[in-house]
């Protein structure tokens, strides 16, 4: 080692400290910076966060205000049955589904009255719907239980073809103003009156 150059031992001292700096800055230091603007990056988020929250929940009491106002306007009966009690509001609904029922070409099989939800200042009447009819009379049905009032609302909707008979299958063949085929229709209308005050 007392041959090498005194110049050249400086140089290869210098690299070995600049090797062993290297070292402990990207092994120790460099993660510690890292993270360190990782949290700054992180505090920064979190105080926009913080004030945009404190002001949302300052315009809580207006926001409270405003829905009371807004509850306060609406008118729950629009569109509800017009009988107040549960059982003359099911005779209602029978008769108005008879009537459409019927009055668009189809049979109404049976309807049976469902449990009243009464848990919200509104209450929810449902009568399950046996039907018989062709794809016309369902169509016509369901458009009239959505345009007119009382609203009704159609849920649980099953639709079965009726099974024809070879012969009548045979006799509906080249016919082209064939009756169309009847279906079994079985559904759950609902609809809404007030709750008793």
């Amino acid at each position: 080692m007392s041959d090498v150059h005194p110049i050249l031992r400086k140089v290869l001292a210098l690299a070995i400290l600049a090797a062993l700096l290297s070292v402990a800055w990207l092994s120790l230091l460099q993660p510690m910076y890292n993270q360190y603007w990782a949290y700054e990056d992180s505090i920064v988020r979190s105080a926009g966060l913080l004030e945009r929250y404190q002001r949302i929940g300052a315009g809580k009491e207006q926001v409270a205000e405003l829905l009371e106002e807004a509850k306060a306007g609406v008118d729950l009966s629009h569109g509800a049955l017009a009988s107040e009690g549960v059982e003359l509001a099911g005779a209602e609904m029978q008769e108005r589904l008879k009537r459409v029922v019927e009055g668009n070409g189809g049979q109404l099989n049976s309807s049976q009255v469902l449990a009243v939800d009464d848990k919200s200042a509104v209450r929810r009447l449902g009568i399950r719907v046996v039907m018989t009819g062709d794809i016309e009379t369902l169509q016509r049905t369901l458009y009239d239980f959505e345009t007119s009032e009382p609203y009704f609302f159609v849920d649980n909707l099953n639709i079965q073809a009726s099974r024809l008979s070879l012969r009548e299958v045979r006799g509906r063949r080249g016919r082209s103003n064939a009756n169309p085929a009847k279906m079994q229709v079985r559904f759950d209308a609902y609809a809404y009156l007030r709750a008793a005050e």
